[in-house]
């Protein structure tokens, strides 16, 4: 009994809410290819509704009865406003909105880019700062794996990391001579 009375008590309300409004929907096309587009920018003239089209150029807008002017845009096209009519006799319309290529004509641009040269750390070890370096053993790579940002699998490995790089792309050079192989150096 609780419900069919909440019914009828809130049944005008829902009636009046429902009242004075109809939908317009449609679709925006590129009017020389007939292709969607997407995202196309709809704007009611003095509401604050606004909307878009979906990726198939879809769209659907409430508005309240009477006259509405409804403008469409669309970068590189031509904006089209439509005057449409909303009232009780036609409350759902549809609209295929066809919007013509434009050129747009502007001053040149020149873009112009910088090349950064690649910032390689290069780190020398004197044979004297060699000596210095606490090490079991008298290896030079195993001198290199306790230096700041280098970390090595194992140690018993000469295999090791330089900042996430891997053994094979790190330089090793033995008084002036590039060492290929590190890793197999004894």
């Amino acid at each position: 009994m609780r419900y069919f009375l909440f019914v009828l008590v809130a049944f005008p309300f829902i009636i009046t809410a429902q009242e004075g409004r109809g939908k317009i929907s449609g679709k925006v096309i590129n009017r020389e290819t007939g292709e969607p587009l997407a995202n196309c920018n709809i704007t009611i003239e003095a509401e604050p509704t606004r909307t878009i089209t979906d990726h198939s150029g879809k769209f659907s807008i409430q508005l309240s009865y009477g006259t509405h002017k409804i403008t469409f845009s669309f970068i590189g096209f031509s904006s089209t406003t439509k005057e449409i009519l909303i009232s009780p006799n036609k409350e759902e319309q549809y609209l295929i909105i066809g919007l013509v290529p434009i050129s747009i004509i502007e001053n040149e641009i020149l873009v112009q880019g910088k090349r950064n040269t690649i910032n390689t750390v290069v780190q020398e070890i004197s044979a004297k700062n060699l000596t210095n370096i606490p090490n079991m053993y008298s290896d030079i790579l195993r001198s290199v794996q306790i230096l700041s940002g280098v970390s090595s699998n194992n140690e018993l490995s000469s295999g090791y990391n330089v900042h996430g790089g891997t053994f094979e792309e790190n330089l090793i050079y033995l008084n002036g001579y590039e060492i290929f192989r590190p890793f197999l150096l004894r």
